[in-house]
This record gives structure tokens, sequence and C-alpha cells, in this order.
């Protein structure tokens, strides 16, 4: 595929919510590395952001910096509200395309 023309995808993982998942749904551990193939097929990843409590996860913050995936820790202590707060990327985005009914935004 063309890569001028290729989709380009940004990934954002509530980590410790699909880590808890897949342990309790699945009873193994949360592996990127399939989502990362199915990704490939699809597009260019332009971004990767997880967020989570990382205090919590040392195996598995090495799986994902393999991966090139951002963490982003957000302690247990900042509680509900600060990890439900957009981040300055989303609240600068043109509102246009947050109510475009978009799926990606245009970089």
């Amino acid at each position: 595929m063309d890569q001028e023309h290729e989709p380009r995808i940004a990934v954002y993982l509530d980590y410790e919510n699909l880590a808890i998942g897949a342990r309790e749904n699945l009873g193994a551990a949360f592996d990127f590395a399939n989502v990362a193939d199915a990704l490939a097929e699809r597009g260019r990843v332009i971004v990767r952001k997880a967020y989570a409590d990382w205090s919590y996860f040392d195996k598995d913050r090495r799986m994902l910096t393999r991966h090139q995936v951002e963490l982003i820790d957000i302690p247990q202590k900042m509680g509900a509200a600060a990890r439900t707060r957009p981040t300055s990327r989303w609240r600068s985005m043109p509102l246009s395309w947050r109510s475009s009914g978009s799926t990606s935004p245009r970089f």
C-alpha cells in the first residue's frame, strides 16, 4: 500500500482494565503482540499510549516498551476524576474534527 495513502492509526490503551480482563476472562496475561500484528495489517500505527498505575505491572511495562508503547503513569491515589480527564492533545484538537464523526484525526 502506498505509504502516503496508508491509514494512520492511534492506539490508546486503558491498560489496567485490559490486564484485569485478560487475567479474569482468559486466564492469561494481556499480550500486545496480537494487537500490534492486527493493527499492522490495517495501517501505520503512529501513536501508541497505554495508561495505568505502572507500579502494578512491571513485566507488562517491559513487554509494552518493546513494542514502542509510551507508558503514561496514572497513580491510583489520583482518583477517578483525574484519571478520566482528557489529555491536553484531545483538548487541543479542533472541535470540527471531534464532532465530525471521523474515526481518526488528520495530522
